[in-house]
């Protein structure tokens, strides 16, 4: 029997991802989830590849499965997760199925964004295999850095364009105002993600995080990283 959305125990919080061939990293990904929130949480998996695999590993935790008729990219993939969510939800949790997140993670990411109703967005630090801190939370590149960035990060990489694109990565972990959060996982306000109509579904990979943090800031809305 479904929960009516007005109920008490309809979930305000929801956790989405996308799965390409990811049955690999997902069993780890769905077991972190549970841990990371003590409120009831909808999960959304998206299949941009669906074969049959991916069912049963979101069945096994209570998620959702929703194979997708096409490949529409990351974007496109997490845009059909939040639009499959129910009315309740307030708070839906953006991320990479590689991502493993950390016991009572969630609830403080929802924390920090219930203390501002400007607050559009709440990104968590992000360590990498190895315990680096991943650089999770930037300023809006300029077009003249992200171009810079694109075309000599690799053949030049002392470039002043990579330097300034990756300056908020030596800033120390605290609370602070970011022009963009990285997509890899990141809480959202679902009214103002549906307010934009989500992530632009024309970055098919990468930039689409950017884009989105920008939009929000234009908005009116911070994005705030924990």
């Amino acid at each position: 029997m479904a929960i009516p959305d007005d109920s008490p125990s309809a979930p305000r919080v929801a956790v989405v991802t996308v799965s390409f061939g990811s049955n690999d990293v997902l069993p780890d990904f769905l077991g972190s989830i549970a841990p990371s929130s003590s409120s009831p949480l909808h999960i959304v998996v998206a299949d941009n590849r669906p074969d049959g695999s991916v069912g049963g590993l979101a069945a096994a935790c209570g998620a959702v499965y929703l194979p997708l008729p096409s490949n529409e990219g990351y974007g496109g993939g997490m845009n059909a997760a939040v639009r499959d969510l129910p009315a309740s939800v307030e708070w839906v949790l953006v991320s990479n199925p590689d991502v493993v997140l950390d016991a009572g993670s969630l609830d403080t990411l929802v924390a920090v964004g219930d203390t501002d109703p400007r607050i559009g967005s709440v990104g968590p630090a992000i360590l990498t295999s190895e315990g680096a801190l991943y650089p999770s939370a930037r300023s809006v590149p300029s077009l003249r850095t992200g171009v810079g960035h694109a075309l000599f990060a690799n053949l030049w990489l002392e470039n002043p364009w990579s330097r300034a694109y990756r300056r908020d990565a030596d800033e120390a972990p605290v609370r602070r105002d970011a022009g963009w959060l990285s997509g890899a996982c990141f809480l959202v306000r679902r009214s103002a993600f549906d307010s934009l109509g989500g992530f632009d579904p024309g970055f098919f990979m990468y930039f689409e995080d950017v884009d989105l943090g920008h939009r929000l800031g234009k908005a009116g809305f911070r994005n705030v990283y924990e």
